[in-house]
């Protein structure tokens, strides 16, 4: 949950990868507005990053790194902004939104958490910004199509980014259990775990099978 005292550290902060400021809010009852927020949260989303990500409305950023804090003249719900995204996009990425009252104003903030389930992608074509089946993301503080290579990147993270940031040791012993580090979730490595089990089983049947042909030279099998 966002708090005031967040939303003030982030007013401090320059716009970048992780951290987009919009004057006004998303015009959710027209095709464009929609298209607008759909892009953004996909961009978002897409990033590889170790922390959430935020849009914050309500707010004028200038280069300087200096703030207008305009506010929002109407309340949005959560809701709408879910449904304006869901039936458009899949998979669809996980964001709120959250509502701060500051200096007698009103604003808006949309968390968007570093989940690795996508790449997250329209199903559809959203008015002129969205096109089916593109990959977007950010690049600086900018919103962009990912070329090949940046795809690329983006689907390591998503499938499991950690390998560059943690190392599993592989026992030579296969009888002895794999050593996590303790910053991994298991469930996270639980596909790669069962892939070296399997690796490890496949490994030793083999090395049986050759040495008890190594020691019966005339059985064929």
């Amino acid at each position: 949950m966002i708090t005031v005292e967040k939303f003030i550290s982030l007013l401090k902060q320059y716009e970048g990868q992780q951290l987009d400021f919009k004057r006004d809010p998303y015009k959710l009852t027209e095709e464009e507005g929609r298209a607008d927020l759909i892009k953004d949260l996909l961009s978002m989303a897409n990033t590889p990053r170790e922390s959430e990500s935020y849009i914050v409305l309500g707010v004028k950023s200038h280069a300087d790194g200096s703030k207008d804090l305009i506010g929002l003249s109407e309340a949005i719900d959560d809701n709408e902004y879910q449904n304006a995204v869901k039936p458009k996009v899949h998979p669809c990425p996980v964001y709120l939104y959250v509502p701060i009252a500051h200096e007698g104003k009103n604003f808006g903030v949309i968390v968007i958490p570093p989940e690795r389930r996508g790449p997250y992608q329209a199903t559809m074509d959203v008015g002129k910004k969205v096109s089916r089946h593109v990959i977007y993301w950010r690049r600086g503080s900018q919103n962009d199509e990912a070329r090949a290579d940046e795809q690329e990147s983006i689907r390591n993270w998503c499938s499991g980014g950690f390998r560059d940031r943690h190392r599993i040791e592989v026992p030579d012993d296969p009888k002895t259990p794999y050593a996590l580090p303790n910053s991994v979730e298991v469930m996270t490595l639980f596909p790669v775990v069962k892939w070296l089990n399997w690796y490890h089983a496949v490994s030793c049947s083999a090395t049986t099978v050759i040495h008890w042909a190594a020691n019966h030279p005339n059985n064929k099998c």
